[in-house]
């Protein structure tokens, strides 16, 4: 079920309700079945509920962000998969998402906003946008945010699963 919506030129983030079907999301359908598992009955899993081959099949097109502020408004990547630092022309593991961002576009306002409603909302994002990022703004991507903490009231991480919908030019090369 769509809880809320944000949009601009930039990005188009929903939030939907925590137990929504895993058949509304398409390819992150698993992702979402599993996150609802582990997170039994709580709002939110918490990340040490999880272990990497959870993921398999996502790793280059995976991050797992720790949240740095109570609002979730920015995270420090701990996991940049390799085919994101293709498109961000370096690897961002330890960076801030901030950082990210494209300079002088707004992005870092449009995330935050959208982060600053993922955490308000407390439910499950899906994020649909350009790779405004080096030359990669003909790839298409949906994002799959799922809040991850210590308790119900905490969140400690972001862990986001990029789709690509569509791209103009070759794929660049994965290490994955």
């Amino acid at each position: 079920m769509l809880l809320a919506s944000l949009a601009d030129n930039l990005l188009r983030a929903d939030t939907y309700a925590r137990d929504s079907a895993p058949e509304e999301f398409g390819a992150f359908s698993s992702l979402v079945a599993l996150w609802q598992r582990k997170r039994g009955g709580h709002e939110f899993p918490r990340w040490a509920d999880f272990d990497i081959p959870d993921f398999r099949g996502w790793y280059g097109l995976m991050y797992l962000g720790r949240v740095l502020t109570p609002r979730c408004e920015d995270v420090v990547f701990e996991l940049h998969g390799s085919e994101l630092a293709t498109w961000a022309g370096r690897d961002m593991t330890g960076c801030r998402f901030s950082e990210s961002c494209t300079p002088g576009k707004g992005g870092t306002a449009v995330f935050r906003r959208a982060f600053r409603k993922l955490w308000k909302l407390r439910g499950i994002d899906v994020w649909e946008r350009s790779q405004e990022i080096a030359d990669f703004s003909h790839i298409q991507v949906r994002s799959l945010h799922l809040v991850m903490g210590k308790a119900d009231h905490e969140p400690t991480h972001v862990a986001a699963f990029h789709d690509v919908l569509s791209r103009d030019k070759p794929r660049k090369p994965t290490l994955f």
